[in-house]
């Protein structure tokens, strides 16, 4: 709100300018963060934000910085985010170390059968095989999925609608370059920007036929990446 905003620019003038954006999967996101604000493009595929003379940090990150400057204090700790079928979702600080399984139980636990624990958010998170997984200075959350919550799967083949193509921040052809993965035509992914990816997972979430586009992109990067060495 205009009060809030108001407040933190503020707060920090003379030092940092404040950006408000509109809220925009997946904006928060280095490259896409970069282009809104600074107008600038990180070189793809391989380039990084100091590339271009640009840090990235998160909120997160910066407190950490503070902590270790003036308290001399380590990262032990994170604030994460809890979500999804869980009885008492919320933001809690846990330590590094613990097991997701013992910050589920501090949130009352499932509301249902477990069939997906989630590291991370619904749309890049990474799926657990176990729940004594640890929580990590990576973890910006845990994510719970029920049975009748799970994304469903095809086989059915492209129907060229487009969609895809739509939603790509990156401007890519996703149905094009899985389709070639899917087949391990790598080098021929690569030629239409397989490196180019960001992995985002806008294609897959609003494909109508449900093709696990992500899967495939990311089964051909590993494959091109052994391919090259």
């Amino acid at each position: 709100n205009t009060e809030l905003k108001d407040k933190i620019s503020s707060a920090i003038s003379g030092v940092a300018e404040l950006a408000v954006l509109k809220a925009k999967f997946p904006q928060a996101m280095d490259r896409p963060l970069i282009k809104a604000v600074l107008e600038r493009e990180v070189p793809s595929p391989y380039g990084i934000p100091e590339d271009i003379g640009v840090s990235v940090f998160g909120v997160e990150a910066v407190l950490a910085i503070l902590d270790a400057v003036r308290k001399g204090k380590p990262v032990i700790d994170r604030v994460i985010t809890i979500t999804g079928a869980i009885n008492s979702p919320k933001n809690l600080r846990v330590r590094i170390g613990t097991p997701i399984k013992d910050v589920i139980g501090h949130c009352q636990g499932a509301s249902g059968e477990v069939a997906k624990v989630i590291i991370g958010g619904p749309m890049m998170g990474l799926a657990q095989y176990s729940v004594e997984v640890p929580v990590s200075k990576e973890t910006s959350g845990i994510f719970i999925q029920s049975e009748s919550e799970l994304a469903t799967i095809s086989n059915q083949k492209c129907i060229s609608c487009g969609w895809c193509v739509d939603v790509c921040p990156m401007n890519l052809l996703p149905n094009i370059i899985s389709s070639f993965c899917e087949v391990n035509m790598f080098k021929e992914a690569n030629d239409y920007g397989l490196s180019y990816c960001i992995e985002c997972g806008c294609c897959a979430y609003i494909c109508p036929v449900k093709i696990p586009l992500v899967h495939w992109i990311k089964y051909g990067k590993s494959q091109l990446e052994k391919e090259e060495k």
